[in-house]
């Protein structure tokens, strides 16, 4: 097949694009960011605002009903961590404790150029597990120690439910990632970048 054949193949297909009885569907400003946001995750999710100093969540997101059943104001760190899969919860304090240590190696000027991800299986509110994937970044550093993060959580028991649960540091602006990041490796080999 020519390329001329395969665009008229390809226009062909695309003439049965369903067509729309207005110009524009109206759709206020939450709903397109929403929209957007299904776009880049790869599953159902909900996002939370975490102090660490406080230990609270401060904000949790009305769709974790939809991913866990449960209502944004009805768990704690502590409940979250009792419905937390009882062989993943080692590796999340080890995952925490490893993503400190990274962002304790960063210099000032890239504490905020980086994000980290991992995932663990968790109690849904009907007594099922799911697995989520969760990426942290850091919206604000105090001084005297401790953060305010944005986590991101989303479903991803489809593709995968079992295994070991993986971490790793993605690079944002221009900064390199470390992905898959191992529980039995030295981290302190990971050597992070300086700018000059």
């Amino acid at each position: 097949m020519k390329k001329n054949d395969k665009i008229d193949v390809l226009k062909e297909i695309w003439a049965n694009i369903p067509k729309s009885e207005t110009e524009q569907i109206p759709l206020p400003p939450e709903a397109i960011v929403k929209k957007f946001l299904n776009l880049f995750h790869p599953g159902e999710f909900f996002y939370d605002f975490f102090n660490i100093q406080t230990l609270s969540l401060e904000y949790v997101s009305p769709d974790i009903e939809a991913v866990l059943g449960y209502a944004p104001d009805e768990l704690t760190l502590s409940d979250f961590l009792n419905i937390m899969h009882p062989d993943d919860r080692d590796y999340y304090i080890s995952n925490e404790k490893r993503a400190t240590e990274f962002f304790g190696k960063l210099p000032q000027e890239k504490l905020m150029k980086y994000k980290f991800s991992h995932d663990f299986r968790i109690m849904h509110k009907n007594g099922t597990y799911k697995r989520l994937l969760v990426q942290v970044i850091p919206v604000h550093f105090f001084t005297d120690g401790g953060a305010r993060t944005l986590s991101v959580l989303t479903d991803i028991s489809y593709l995968k439910m079992h295994g070991r649960p993986q971490l790793s540091f993605i690079g944002m602006e221009g900064e390199p990632s470390f992905y898959n990041v191992g529980h039995d490796e030295a981290f302190r080999a990971v050597s992070i970048p300086v700018s000059k």
